[in-house]
């Protein structure tokens, strides 16, 4: 082979090396954003982790709430003894669970796992 095709083989292969490393740190560039953007999988699992977490202390809250109901059925308990034996009950799971009535809102107010509720005399519960 002549001098001359050795020196543009050489000359192609440079090309299409720079072509291919461009085109991979596109690649990667799209990948981080997918991962780490707004609506990137990292948040998207950390959103769906918090959804479930206040879907179960909503159910745990429920549950106890319903229970004191069910018991209180002919004993006619105050909200202040219903609200004592929600947070007797929650506070298995949680020492630092606290349950409280507000008469001037007509609810109970709840501080379990971390989070902030609103328990109306009807059971609906919020998170505040």
């Amino acid at each position: 082979m002549s001098k001359k095709s050795l020196e543009n083989k050489s000359g192609i292969t440079l090309i299409a090396l720079i072509i291919t490393i461009i085109v991979l740190l596109i690649l990667a560039g799209v990948s981080i954003v997918s991962l780490r953007g707004e609506n990137g999988l990292i948040n998207q699992v950390f959103k769906a982790k918090n959804n479930t977490d206040d879907a179960q202390i909503k159910e745990e809250v429920t549950q106890a709430w319903y229970m004191v109901q069910n018991d209180n059925v002919g004993k006619n308990y105050n909200n202040s003894k219903i609200a004592y034996y929600v947070r007797d009950l929650l506070s298995v799971d949680d020492r630092d669970a606290r349950v409280t009535y507000n008469e001037s809102k007509n609810v109970f107010e709840a501080f379990y796992k971390g989070k902030n509720l609103e328990i109306t005399t009807l059971g609906e519960i919020t998170f505040k």
